[in-house]
């Protein structure tokens, strides 16, 4: 029997837990970081923003897209999830993150999606749908508590252009009607 080649991986977290109150502060850490990273996640966070007025007029997911994008690596991936609650404004959360985030991606041209599938191909004449999973999470409050988000995975160009190299678009489930998202998203189709 054949022994598979060892390798070692070394990880290396640096969680930046940060409080910010204003875009300047934004500005601050981003100015203060020496690093990429591989890894950016935002999870069920930028909606305080939205709470709070914390960026009066700016689109919260477009400005932490735009501020933390250049961050990443080469092959480095920024994950944006929220919920999928209604904003004073009358729009859910998802569409407004899909607005600034592909607002950010079609003024840039560095950046594109990965996920959902769909938003690779259509990102730039997307008119504010979103996609949404559901699924069910027991805690100590609550047994099978119903759970929405929305998510976008976002990375350079070109390493997107590489992951998303053979997958064609088969269908937006934002917009279909007859999908059922009760049922987990499959991420590739």
């Amino acid at each position: 029997m054949e022994k598979a080649p060892e390798f070692r991986l070394e990880i290396h977290i640096n969680p930046q837990c940060i409080y910010i109150e204003s875009e300047l502060e934004i500005q601050d850490v981003i100015n203060m970081s020496n690093v990429q990273y591989h890894f950016i996640m935002s999870f069920k966070a930028i909606n305080e923003f939205v709470q709070r007025g914390t960026f009066n007029k700016s689109n919260p997911y477009e400005l932490i897209v735009s501020y933390f994008s250049p961050l990443l690596k080469a092959n480095g991936v920024f994950i944006i999830s929220d919920v999928t609650t209604k904003v004073d404004n009358g729009l859910y959360y998802p569409q407004m993150m899909n607005s600034g985030i592909n607002r950010f991606l079609k003024n840039s041209q560095q950046y594109k999606s990965i996920v959902p599938n769909a938003c690779y191909h259509l990102e730039n004449q997307c008119s504010g749908c979103y996609m949404q999973d559901i699924f069910h999470v027991s805690h100590r409050g609550k047994n099978s508590d119903r759970s929405k988000i929305a998510y976008r995975i976002i990375c350079n160009k070109s390493f997107a252009q590489e992951v998303m190299a053979g997958y064609t678009l088969k269908t937006c489930r934002a917009i279909n009607p007859l999908a059922d998202k009760n049922i987990p998203y499959d991420l590739w189709h």
